[in-house]
């Protein structure tokens, strides 16, 4: 096999019960194929994955290069067998096999940890992930298998500290923390890898309603229902709702499109779905100066952009001096008040010079809109220009795609793991980019800000680090 530096030297740290830590579209899957190959042949291959890499049959491209078959007449090695992690209780029985457990799912001790506790005890086994854990006991399931600790009783008795000041099981701190280091070094298999691409991150200002945020956060009120909020939890979903529903977010992906033919956008919840498809049915008119701006002439943290009148303000740039093709520098941001609200994507496909300091780009029949979703599981398109909307939860991993040097935000993920694995997507050691860009649409409400807070740290938000400051507000 043709590995590069990085992947080798992993493959020569393997062993049974590792841990390969790579990043996004370093090559994992490799790794682990030849780990087998050179280890753990002619035992069967179990491979656990989630379910849409295991429909996209992208293990099997991994094992067929190498005469690997999912029955005894196709395989000169092991007969494979690649199923998802819903279906792992149905191999509880097996026996003598090698496992390859890939985007990791045991957190806590629910159902999918007890089946591959009762697994590893008769089988041989290797786990891969980019994001390996966040917390000590996002290692227990992998500690105990290894026979560390008992079970997760007797780790929580040896090192956790609970905060005894709430009403609910909050970690204070854990002690013994040497031993743990020293533990998760012996299984963890680091494989670093020199990428040829540069993330170029970009905020994007949006606005949001302040007076109904007030209403939501101070009087408590449902303000899309007209009731009092029910708990913490409701109120913290309306909040989201509020921010991520205002219009600015549109215009925002409407003015992205005009930079980006192809650019895929992550989102939430339905409501947002709801108004990303009606970006189907919409057109756009771009109003800028005589040399179009493009990504080619962003710089990280520094954007200039053209002075764009918003259909919201256009009262006030009416009164002000002539804006129409003045360009202006924007300071750390780029204004969302980019797209006028006129037509988005007009009959024909090419750009059209609609007056001295005004362009359309215009994409036509080729134009498609794809999604990902617990609605729709639909592949990229193949056109010249798309946009595909991927939910956080269901497609944040397990697909790639190199068509594309360009992704959005429409709204931040609690989860740093989703917000990591979602960048990944098109950060792949074989796509023809070098420049890759990402523009994260962000509000100034607290909630917004303490989201982007939480990922700036590489942690998740948990709803409780500002629930003092919101009761407080």
């Amino acid at each position: 096999m043709d590995l590069y530096p990085s992947q080798e030297r992993a493959v020569s740290q393997m062993r049974n019960g590792s841990i390969l830590w790579g990043g996004v579209g370093s090559g994992k899957s490799r790794v682990a194929v030849a780990y087998y190959l050179r280890s753990e042949s002619p035992r069967d291959i179990y491979v656990i994955t989630t379910a849409r890499k295991r429909d996209s049959l992208d293990w099997e491209g991994e094992f067929v290069r190498h005469a690997i078959g999912k029955d005894k007449d196709t395989t000169l090695h092991g007969v494979l067998t690649v199923d998802s992690w819903n279906n792992l209780h149905k191999y509880r029985e097996v026996k003598d096999a090698f496992f390859i457990f890939d985007e990791q799912r045991l957190v806590g001790s629910g159902e999918w940890t007890k089946n591959f506790l009762h697994i590893v005890k008769a089988n041989r086994w290797i786990l891969l992930t980019a994001t390996p854990g966040d917390t000590w006991l996002d290692y227990v399931p992998v500690f105990v298998a290894h026979g560390f600790y008992r079970n997760r009783s007797a780790f929580k008795l040896e090192h956790v500290v609970y905060n005894t000041y709430t009403t609910f099981p909050k970690v204070d701190r854990y002690v013994g923390v040497g031993k743990l280091v020293r533990l998760r070094n012996s299984i963890l298999v680091e494989m670093p890898f020199p990428r040829h691409t540069v993330r170029k991150s970009q905020t994007i200002s949006v606005d949001y309603d302040k007076e109904a945020f007030d209403r939501v956060l101070k009087k408590r009120w449902h303000v899309y229902e007209d009731r009092p909020l029910r708990d913490v939890a409701e109120l913290f979903l309306v909040m989201r709702r509020v921010v991520n529903s205002d219009p600015t977010r549109l215009e925002a992906i409407r003015n992205l499109m005009q930079r980006h033919p192809k650019l895929i956008v992550f989102y939430n919840f339905d409501f947002e779905l709801e108004s990303l498809r009606s970006l189907a049915n919409s057109t756009t008119t771009l109003e800028e100066n005589t040399h179009p701006y493009d990504s080619n002439h962003l710089a990280e943290g520094d954007v200039s952009c053209p002075r764009i009148v918003n259909a919201r303000t256009r009262k006030h740039a009416d009164t002000t001096s002539s804006m129409s093709g003045s360009t202006e520098t924007c300071n750390s941001s780029l204004s969302a008040s980019a797209v006028t609200r006129t037509s988005l994507f007009p009959a024909n496909g090419s750009e059209r010079t609609t007056s001295p300091t005004q362009t359309t780009r215009e994409f036509g029949s080729t134009f498609r809109i794809a999604e990902w979703n617990g609605h729709k599981h639909q592949p990229v398109p193949g056109t010249d220009s798309w946009l595909y909307l991927v939910q956080y939860m269901a497609g944040s991993e397990a697909w790639n795609c190199i068509e594309t040097d360009a992704m959005a935000f429409y709204s931040l993920t609690y989860s740093y793991k989703m917000w990591h694995q979602a960048h990944g997507r098109i950060d792949r050691l074989n796509t023809p980019f070098v420049d890759l860009h990402y523009y994260m649409l962000l509000s100034d409400a607290v909630i917004d800000r303490a989201i982007m807070d939480s990922l700036a740290k590489k942690r998740s938000f948990n709803e409780r680090d500002i629930r003092d400051k919101i009761g407080q507000s």
